[in-house]
């Protein structure tokens, strides 16, 4: 990552496992009698601490596990067990504070009897209350519900979320976990939670060493000059590849653009599902492209569009540019272009002549063109090529990448542009035959997707 860029923080919803049947399931309730207690239980909702003149409240377990670490204490309320309340206190300090509360009984149904605990056998819990509750910018979205109103993006200031580890938005019931929570509460081994997909939201504001509207890109690439001597996609490099599908569609959803479809990843092929698609076909593969769909992912996908007056700051050539594929790969289109390739002259893929000779097929552009792998020189590092179905002499037969790899990271580097001949051509490379990731579009491409400016 370049020096000073923050990393922008993952964020998770925290739940508790659904049950069979509908409805929203209160997990604890105060033992019937402690209309004392009850003003300061409903306290819970405002903003001003507790801890100071907290009593401990007797409660039950509503048809739950007694060993649970995490129980829900009404609408996006958490009480945790000892264990629990160490690990998130290590992270979050005195942004929460802890609530003791103790476990006296169980009751199985509504209306069964409540069964008691001895007083050796009560427990004591912690509720964990976030304090001061994140500002939401006005970048955020709303989706209502009828009688409920929920967030369906979040925005916030830097400031507000960069040192949160557990906390809720103002207007949101939703308790929010950092990823960094997330990871040491499963290294713990604790139960009765349940993370959700990271939110979808955006920073708004100025943040350290970030421009205004910024959002922090993932680490760059490994070299672009060592990608052509590359065999094989390392762990690393394929995680670089989703974290910045992931981070054009966090930036094109900030800057009010229509993120379509955010990246979709789709399981890696078994080898001898490999096997049975390569018979199918009935011609090899390039050999890093077999390793990525045995070993990554056997179809990805993401589209995103901006209007032109999104980009008004930009050159006037970078206007109205659009981002994403079908389908980068898919296995399921594999075995059809595998035909055309073999049948070049067959009906339907004429135009291309004997552009298809050698080639692979891999990236169905959407216009009628294809992008292909060329191997007429063998299965290993193939050149990546663009074939016009209207044999445009300035874009037919034009080789984008020295090879897969090469094409992939550029791409990504590059905000997954769409593919098309017109899209790729203002970021190519014509003495290099590859995308150009230092030109000037390039670079004012990647300050727009970095700053907003």
């Amino acid at each position: 990552m370049r020096a000073g860029k923050p990393s922008l923080p993952a964020l998770r919803p925290i739940s508790k496992p659904q049950p069979p049947g509908d409805g929203f399931m209160t997990e604890l309730s105060l033992v019937e009698g402690e209309t004392r207690l009850t003003k300061q239980v409903d306290d819970l909702r405002n903003d001003k601490p507790l801890a100071a003149r907290w009593k401990c409240v007797p409660v039950l377990l509503e048809s739950c596990s007694p060993k649970d670490d995490f129980y829900l204490y009404g609408l996006g309320t958490f009480a945790v067990s000892e264990k629990a309340r160490s690990v998130i206190a290590s992270l979050a300090g005195d942004r929460v504070e802890f609530l003791p509360i103790e476990v006296v009984g169980i009751r199985t149904d509504d209306d069964g009897p409540v069964e008691k605990f001895s007083r050796s056998d009560r427990r004591k819990l912690y509720i964990v209350r976030p304090l001061e509750l994140a500002s939401l910018s006005e970048a955020s979205r709303f989706s209502d519900l009828g009688a409920v109103v929920m967030v369906s993006r979040y925005a916030f200031k830097w400031d507000d979320v960069s040192d949160r580890h557990w906390f809720r938005a103002s207007g949101s019931d939703e308790t929010l976990v950092s990823d960094q929570l997330r990871i040491a509460l499963e290294k713990g081994g604790l139960k009765g939670a349940q993370f959700q997909k990271a939110i979808k939201y955006g920073l708004a504001g100025q943040g350290p060493a970030t421009a205004s509207r910024g959002v922090a890109p993932p680490p760059m690439p490994p070299d672009f000059d060592e990608l052509p001597k590359m065999r094989r996609v390392t762990k690393a490099l394929w995680q670089n590849w989703v974290d910045h599908w992931n981070w054009v569609c966090d930036v094109i959803d900030s800057r009010g653009g229509d993120v379509v479809e955010r990246p979709k990843i789709a399981k890696p092929l078994s080898k001898q599902k490999l096997a049975a698609l390569k018979r199918k076909m009935g011609m090899a593969m390039p050999s890093e492209f077999e390793d990525v769909l045995t070993n990554y992912s056997s179809r990805v996908s993401l589209y995103w569009y901006l209007e032109d007056e999104q980009t008004e700051v930009l050159p006037e050539a970078l206007h109205g540019l659009m981002g994403g594929v079908d389908a980068l790969w898919d296995v399921a289109i594999l075995p059809e272009m595998a035909s055309a390739a073999r049948n070049h002259a067959s009906s339907g893929w004429l135009a291309f002549r004997d552009g298809l000779r050698g080639r692979l097929p891999f990236i169905n552009v959407g216009n009628g063109d294809v992008i292909a792998f060329d191997m007429r020189h063998g299965t290993s590092n193939c050149p990546i090529v663009y074939l016009s179905h209207e044999n445009d002499a300035t874009e037919h037969d034009k080789q984008l990448a020295p090879n897969f790899i090469d094409f992939v990271t550029r791409w990504s580097y590059l905000g997954g542009l769409a593919v098309e001949s017109c899209n790729l051509g203002l970021f190519y490379d014509k003495r290099a035959k590859r995308l150009n990731v230092s030109g000037s579009n390039a670079r004012r491409w990647r300050k727009w997707l970095e700053t907003g400016k």
